[in-house]
């Protein structure tokens, strides 16, 4: 049923008079077609409500602390990509879920209070539901539908997922902070001849309010050379591990938001307790935060190789939190310099073998220094020494505390070489 006229319970200056298209224009950063010059431009809070506040912050190109995580391939990307020929999507505007009349004062106020007050305390919960790809005009837009405390629905588009964006299917089961960015209107009344609304939200903004407040505390102590920020014990809730050969790396959640840790940075890694096996989605973590950038999306390749490519991707601020745990762990050091000391010669192993770059050799936790193998050796060893974790007799010849790495001399293989990549040794 066409919507009459009829006061609403969201209060003036709230809602978009935009047609939905312009709007989803807005808030999808370029996944729908350009609007037609007739039509009304759109000036939405979605994507300004941001960049009018930030529009006078000091603009850095950060380094890319999680550039290795950005360069895995994206499934939600090969989903709108490849099966878009094959699949019939559903059509956001029919099958979009609206907002309860009775929720809509309160969450229309959570809007308002945020655009009044970029604070984490105008924030809201809300579960990820569903990760699934809509029919916004003749375009392909992956969505995460989350779940607010009261019921309602909220869509957050892939350009509104954040940090996480090219990982959008992970995030559905996790509770994140999000901003409630705008009220839809569709042209319908319920039964009660009420106006009808679509909900739309951003993980993005949510983790830039989170992490401006991270940043200016970070960067008060550090005027103040006070190393209070630095040096406080955070509390977190791990929930992703990634553990392959290219990459190493968990994700926890801290004040609402997802932050990542590179493996050498959660624990002393050895070959014997791979990632996976000390680190578990759920577990609590302690860690402490050493470094805080602010850089921009556009900043990282990834993100670029993406737009060159026309995939939506989250744009603006950003802010980059190394993190670490290191500080809860036992440091073998002691054990690394006290080898150095006497040059002695002692057992270590290897767990890197490649043609080019040659090997490396754990001689600790945490410690993988590069074997070096005279050219004279009869043995040499393959890629299956590096799986099966070859014994070797070295010693130390060169150490960079500092960044845990190094050279040893190979001087034997006590067992021999690995003969397959499962072959075990003592």
């Amino acid at each position: 049923m066409k919507a009459m006229e009829k006061e609403n319970v969201l209060g003036p200056n709230v809602l978009s008079s935009e047609p939905m298209e312009s709007v989803v224009n807005d808030l999808t950063a370029d996944l729908t077609e350009t609007e037609q010059a007739d039509e009304p431009t759109s000036t939405t809070d979605t994507e300004s409500i941001v960049e009018d506040v930030v529009g006078e912050e000091t603009q850095e190109n950060a380094a890319e602390d999680g550039a290795a995580l950005e360069e895995a391939p994206d499934p939600t990307n090969e989903i709108a990509e490849d099966a878009q020929q094959a699949i019939e999507f559903p059509n956001f505007m029919e099958v979009a879920e609206r907002i309860p009349y009775r929720n809509q004062a309160d969450v229309a106020d959570i809007m308002r209070r945020l655009r009044d007050n970029l604070s984490s305390e105008n924030l809201i919960d809300a579960i990820g539901e569903q990760a699934t790809v809509y029919r916004l005009r003749n375009r392909q837009v992956p969505m995460l539908v989350m779940r607010l405390k009261n019921g309602s629905a909220v869509y957050v588009p892939i350009s509104e997922i954040g940090s996480s964006y090219r990982h959008i299917e992970f995030l559905v089961g996790k509770v994140y902070k999000i901003a409630i960015t705008n009220f839809v209107e569709t042209g319908d009344l319920d039964q009660d001849q009420n106006p009808e609304y679509i909900v739309m939200g951003s993980i993005r903004q949510a983790e830039f309010v989170i992490g401006r407040e991270l940043f200016r505390e970070f960067t008060q102590a550090q005027n103040a050379e006070d190393t209070s920020f630095v040096d406080q014990t955070r509390e977190g809730v791990i929930t992703d591990v990634v553990d392959t050969v290219d990459l190493q790396m968990i994700f926890f959640k801290y004040r609402g938001m997802s932050l990542a840790m590179y493996a050498n940075d959660y624990d002393y890694m050895s070959y014997t307790k791979p990632l996976h096996t000390i680190a578990k989605a759920g577990e609590p973590i302690r860690f402490k935060i050493s470094n805080i950038r602010q850089g921009r999306f556009e900043d990282a390749d990834s993100v670029q190789n993406d737009i060159n490519n026309g995939r939506p991707t989250p744009r603006g601020i950003r802010y980059f939190v190394r993190t670490s745990s290191l500080d809860f762990r036992t440091n073998p050091v002691d054990k690394v310099r006290a080898l150095e000391k006497s040059r002695a010669a002692f057992i270590a192993r290897m767990v890197r073998y490649n043609p080019i770059k040659g090997i490396l050799v754990e001689i600790a936790p945490g410690w993988w220094i590069k074997g070096i193998l005279s050219n004279e050796s009869p043995l040499k060893p393959t890629i299956d020494d590096g799986f099966a974790n070859t014994p070797v007799t070295v010693r130390i010849e060169q150490l960079n505390y500092k960044n845990r790495t190094g050279k040893c001399r190979i001087i034997s293989f006590p067992q021999g070489l690995a003969d397959s990549r499962t072959h075990s040794f003592f």
